[in-house]
C-alpha cells in the first residue's frame, strides 16, 4: 500500500513539463488526463466541438495517458 506524498513530473502531451505533488495512492503506474474539448453529433448529422467539461451526448474525446518511468538510482533528478 502506497502511502505519502509524491512528485510527478509529466513529459510530452498537452501536460508537458507540468509538476505536481499528489498522494501517493493516485500515482499509479499510468495516468489518464482528459482533454477539455470534445465533439458531439449534431441531429442535423454534423459535428460540433465543444470546450468546456464533457456533457452527456459526447461523441469522442481526447484522452492523454502517461506512464511511470523508473527513477534513476541516486534519487530523483
Amino acid at each position: 500500500m502506497n502511502r505519502g506524498r509524491v512528485t510527478c513530473r509529466y513529459v510530452g502531451g498537452p501536460w508537458d513539463g507540468k509538476v505536481e505533488e499528489l498522494a501517493a495512492f493516485y500515482c499509479g503506474d499510468t495516468m489518464g488526463v482528459e482533454s477539455e474539448v470534445w465533439i458531439r453529433e449534431n441531429p442535423d448529422g454534423g459535428a460540433s466541438v465543444i470546450k468546456g467539461p464533457r456533457g452527456p451526448a459526447w461523441t469522442s474525446f481526447n484522452l492523454s495517458v502517461y506512464e511511470k518511468a523508473p527513477q534513476a538510482k541516486g534519487g530523483p533528478e
